[in-house]
């Protein structure tokens, strides 16, 4: 077993506080191996033999079927344990699943709902309802990937968050939404959605991943002079969602919409800063860091047929340049990736 995949298998499970000595990354035992996967409808209601239109096979990978959905990546297996190693990062970050005044938000006492936009696996979703168990949740997705029997107080349904949601104004206490960024065609109007279905008072809180490389400022480097295999990467994606999909969010994108939002007050910001790689002398951080690289391995080796359908390169030219990022990602201490947090009130 190689490197990676003993960190891929650390890094899908966390318990959210470390122990003396502890790792928080060590259970859930995956294969990092194979790249193959495995209107609101609720999955629950969803008959097996309809599952299969939900999703289409390219290449060897399984995306979302949706002809108006944007989102590019594969939604498979592998982009699954991406995204789950994602998750348990930013939750030891964040020292739990948010940041800002959600407890306050989902104070018992009254019927509080909860909406987590572009849901995916529900990883989050079943968390937060664990932790609040008086409050009910609602997930929505594109494709049927968070499982079938959630606890008792989650919902997912199938819905695409680029269309006007399918419920009355002011239903929820508190909308959550995480990397977004390839999923959302139009953040204005997005964050409009959000402000017309929280109740006055209610809480929003976005969650996003800067594409762009940094290095820790310690290192006092560029990244074009010092990470050029990550810059070159990162300007390719960004071409390809410009050509194929006329994209140009960055992770200021959502944060950007809500300032000029005329429905919110009681803004918040947060960076978080996550080293990719095992540089880092904080042990803890060092973990982060080794899971961090596996999940920015995955998720580059997820851009190829972006790339291969909207850039100039050839297939070959694709993967050298994927190659490329992956082995500066392993010989290139400081490296660092940036997600900026979000929230504020509707007025």
């Amino acid at each position: 077993m190689s490197d990676d995949e003993t960190t891929l298998q650390q890094a899908l499970f966390t318990t959210g506080h470390e122990e003396s000595g502890s790792s928080d990354f060590d259970e859930y035992i995956q294969d990092e191996g194979a790249e193959t996967a495995s209107s609101g409808s609720s999955f629950d209601e969803l008959d097996d033999s309809e599952f299969p239109r939900y999703f289409s096979e390219r290449r060897g990978r399984l995306y979302h079927s949706s002809t108006t959905a944007p989102y590019p990546l594969p939604v498979d297996t592998p982009e699954q344990q991406r995204h789950t190693v994602s998750h348990n990062i930013l939750k030891r970050l964040m020292g739990g699943n948010y940041l800002g005044p959600v407890p306050a938000a989902l104070a018992a006492g009254q019927d509080r709902k909860v909406l987590d936009l572009c849901t995916g696996n529900g990883k989050w979703v079943t968390e937060m309802a664990e932790e609040f168990p008086h409050v009910s949740f609602t997930g929505i997705d594109i494709v049927p990937i968070a499982t079938r029997y959630p606890p008792d107080n989650v919902r997912f349904i199938l819905a695409d968050a680029n269309q006007t949601l399918d419920w009355p104004g002011g239903t929820y206490d508190f909308v959550h939404a995480r990397d977004t960024l390839l999923a959302i065609v139009n953040y204005d109007c997005f964050v409009a959605e959000v402000a017309r279905v929280l109740k006055p008072g209610g809480l929003f809180l976005s969650v996003e991943w800067d594409r762009s490389p940094h290095f820790h400022p310690s290192f006092d480097l560029d990244p074009k002079e010092s990470a050029p295999a990550s810059m070159r990467l990162s300007q390719l994606v960004c071409d390809a969602l410009l050509h194929s999909r006329g994209m140009q969010h960055t992770s200021f994108t959502c944060s950007s919409s809500l300032a000029a939002s005329p429905h919110f007050t009681n803004h918040e910001t947060h960076k978080l800063y996550v080293p990719i790689g095992g540089w880092h002398l904080n042990p803890m951080l060092r973990r982060v860091g080794l899971a961090s690289k596996v999940a920015q391995t995955r998720l580059a080796r997820a851009c190829r047929e972006l790339l291969v359908d909207n850039t100039p390169l050839t297939p070959d030219e694709v993967e050298n340049a994927i190659q490329d990022y992956v082995d500066e990602l392993l010989s290139t201490d400081g490296l660092m990736a940036t997600v900026h947090v979000a929230c504020a009130t509707r007025v």
